[in-house]
């Protein structure tokens, strides 16, 4: 009897519950705002488009003339990818290599793609559509590649990362005692 009455009850705290979360407004997840860019990368950005994705830089060319907001939010939505590529340039020329590669490859698939949408003659399709194979053959080959390279890479890491904790493993009493020298004012740099 008492499981009877104290049903209707939790059925209402349920209810109102699930009403109050509905009423509630659920706010979306805040985008984080797009990075700051100076004029200098302003400038860097627009040769990379130039050189890597000429049909962006037009469009950026002509928002320059006709709407500098637009192209503002352009440049700065294009200025992650700049920077991440800037920084494997400095640090990993091979990939920096073949993601250029990868991004011209993928300019020519699309550019394929599109004459071979727009000439549906038989002749021509049949031209563009190897083209365009060679084309997707080529890149899905060189993302091998690249993924090779990520991996080997990582492989690397792995290697010295392991050696370093086997070394601090080994030197764990002296790395501890340093460590609370440091916090205790005594010594300055520890490799903590």
């Amino acid at each position: 009897m008492k499981f009877h009455i104290r049903w209707p009850l939790l059925a209402a705290g349920i209810l109102l519950m699930g009403s109050l979360a509905v009423a509630t407004p659920k706010s979306a997840p805040l985008k984080p705002a797009p990075p700051e860019v100076s004029t200098s990368e302003v400038s860097q950005i627009m040769n990379f488009l130039r050189q890597a994705q000429p049909g962006l830089y037009r469009k950026a060319v002509m928002l320059r003339k006709s709407d500098l907001k637009q192209f503002n939010s352009l440049i700065r939505s294009a200025a992650p990818n700049f920077r991440r590529l800037e920084y494997m340039r400095k640090y990993d020329p091979k990939l920096f290599h073949y993601t250029l590669a990868d991004l011209q490859l993928t300019r020519k698939s699309y550019s394929l793609a599109w004459q071979l949408k727009k000439h549906a003659s038989a002749g021509k399709a049949a031209q563009l559509q190897t083209k365009l194979r060679a084309v997707v053959t080529t890149q899905f080959n060189l993302r091998q590649t690249i993924r090779r390279h990520i991996i080997n890479s990582l492989l690397k890491r792995v290697a010295v990362l392991k050696a370093q904790l086997t070394r601090r493993s080994k030197d764990k009493r002296i790395i501890i005692t340093d460590r609370i020298k440091q916090l205790t004012g005594k010594q300055l740099h520890v490799n903590w």
